[in-house]
């Protein structure tokens, strides 16, 4: 994805602003869900972490922890989908409005 995303205006081709806002929205969307993703691997890495350097306490904690990080892991994966869902979603959507004029009539 590029760094700065660059929309076509043209009260011509959008009149209402539908088109930008389902781009801005797709992207706010994209944010949101990396930023829950990060947080869901950080939650794995703390587990994973204590599971490693505490392997000698009781089994049941060690299967609590254990239960934690793969309950993180999945949530990271699916967020991971998500995640892509968006940016294939802003992806095409930004690919839909430079295929028009980018000058406003």
């Amino acid at each position: 994805m590029p760094d700065i995303i660059e929309l076509p205006v043209s009260t011509r081709d959008d009149p209402t602003g539908e088109e930008i806002r389902a781009i801005l929205g797709a992207h706010l969307a994209g944010e949101r869900t990396r930023a829950t993703r990060c947080a869901w691997v950080h939650l794995c890495a703390v587990f994973g972490a204590l599971i490693i350097l505490f392997p000698e306490r009781s089994p049941t904690v060690h299967a609590f922890l254990l239960a934690l990080w793969a309950v993180c892991t999945v949530c990271a994966l699916v967020t991971a989908a998500v995640e892509a869902f968006w940016r294939r979603r802003e992806a095409r959507l930004l690919t839909m409005s430079r295929s028009r004029p980018l000058l406003p009539h």
